[in-house]
């Protein structure tokens, strides 16, 4: 149902989306070092250069765009029903160029209306009485793309449901969007990040998560998942955070800004830049019917190929477990947030990346997502869950000094607490949820 819906969307919203040099790139130039809009508003492109200390000091392009911007789902019971009010979400840098997003998903320089365009609608659900402040909890972007950049992530319980107004939005039952999560190039990033951070109880009203009817997986996987979900969380939690503290405590990165065009691989300030690390710079010209503003120009971040991100669960004693993977990332405050896994765009410690080599190719589920299309250019990466059981490969990866097991109870509250998993972890928990 939903697939169909976004299928419509696409035809109705016709987007155009054309490269263009920096030259031709209406309100943007290359001043001070930075690619910046005329107006000084929405975000910048910049450049940095990364020294971990582990291994050779590595520059690339981040988007520096310190405003926190607003995700947020409207949510309602009806009539024993869980539905949710999804968005039809146009982003010219998202595969489809529509994809499923929050009710809200605006940066405070839209939502302002810094771009003269139309208002946000629903933004009066996510705000606080005054109407001056975001409701939420702060979580991260993509540590290795944005510099410091966070959105508020809340899911809002109405007590009545509201009847949309625009063919972009439309409510859905729980049940619909959970099985959507495994569809590629559906949910977008955001919706999945809110999704997530939020109360995974409102994926499911006939039953308790994982204990409903699903073909997706064994029922015996689904019952190790709800009885991971039934443990005690506080003393996983506690240490996990205890681990998490410890890393940030060690870790001595040094972080320090360069100029764009002193990046390696750039050209001209009217050529894109291409790098080796495979991160680039493009700018587009965009046409999208019904957003706040039709046309503009902007640039982007492009990759030069997909990546994969890979949750992994396994077997510690007697408990299904989520394998946590701390990651040091440029664009985070804290230094270190928890990570998927494995991760193909993040180098892994020798160790957890001789392990990662072993790893059975079949997963339980996969989606391939485009990550951030308002900022990235079909920038994809797929995402997937893995079991390795009670195996002497999950045993390998859970005594490594960088991987940190945790129950799914535990896992929950980690992701519902500010700063402490990564966008690209959120991403793969969803496609645990689809389970549920």
């Amino acid at each position: 149902m939903i697939a169909r819906w976004i299928a419509t969307r696409r035809a109705a919203t016709g987007a155009e989306i054309h490269p263009i040099d920096l030259s031709a790139c209406r309100d943007w130039s290359l001043a001070d070092g930075r690619i910046r809009h005329r107006l000084g508003a929405f975000f910048s492109v910049i450049a940095v250069e990364y020294d971990d200390g582990q291994r050779p000091a590595r520059s690339f392009p981040l988007i520096d765009q310190p405003e926190i911007g607003i995700l947020g789902f409207c949510v309602t019971r009806q009539e024993g029903r869980i539905h949710w009010l999804l968005q039809a979400k146009a982003e010219p840098g998202a595969v489809g160029a529509v994809q499923v997003g929050p009710t809200v998903q605006a940066t405070r320089s839209n939502y302002m209306r810094r771009h003269g365009g139309k208002a946000t609608l629903y933004l009066e659900h996510f705000l606080s009485p005054d109407g001056t402040s975001p409701l939420g909890l702060a979580q991260s972007e993509q540590g290795t793309r944005f510099l410091g950049k966070y959105n508020n992530n809340a899911t809002v319980l109405l007590d009545h449901s509201i009847l949309p107004d625009h063919p972009n939005w439309r409510w859905f039952d729980a049940d619909d969007l959970r099985s959507a999560l495994v569809q590629d190039f559906l949910i977008n990033t955001d919706a999945r990040s809110t999704i997530v951070s939020g109360n995974w109880s409102l994926l499911r009203a006939d039953a308790p998560l994982f204990r409903g009817d699903s073909a997706l997986v064994a029922s015996s996987l689904r019952a190790a998942l709800f009885a991971s979900m039934a443990e005690p969380s506080q003393p996983a939690v506690s240490r996990a955070i205890g681990r998490l503290d410890a890393a940030r405590r060690a870790h001595r990165a040094v972080l320090r800004q360069i100029a764009v065009d002193a990046l390696p691989g750039w050209k001209s300030p009217s050529d894109s830049l291409a790098m080796g690390v495979g991160a680039g710079i493009a700018c587009f010209r965009v046409m999208i019917r019904g957003r706040e503003v039709e046309t503009w120009d902007q640039p982007f971040l492009t990759a030069a190929r997909e990546h994969k991100a890979r949750l992994v669960l396994a077997d510690c004693n007697g408990i299904k477990c989520a394998l946590l993977r701390l990651s040091a990332e440029p664009g985070f405050r804290e230094g270190v947030q928890y990570g998927p896994t494995t991760q193909t765009d993040i180098p892994l410690a020798p160790s957890l990346a001789d392990i990662a080599e072993t790893m059975p190719d079949a997963p339980i589920l996969s989606t391939r997502q485009s990550d951030e299309g308002g900022r990235f250019m079909k920038v994809v990466t797929d995402y997937t869950l893995h079991d390795l059981g009670d195996s002497r490969l999950g045993r390998d990866l859970c005594a490594l000094p960088d991987i940190v097991a945790v129950p799914l109870s535990a896992l929950a509250q980690l992701c519902a607490t500010s700063g402490v998993t990564t966008n690209e972890l959120r991403s793969a928990v969803s496609l645990l949820l689809a389970l549920g």
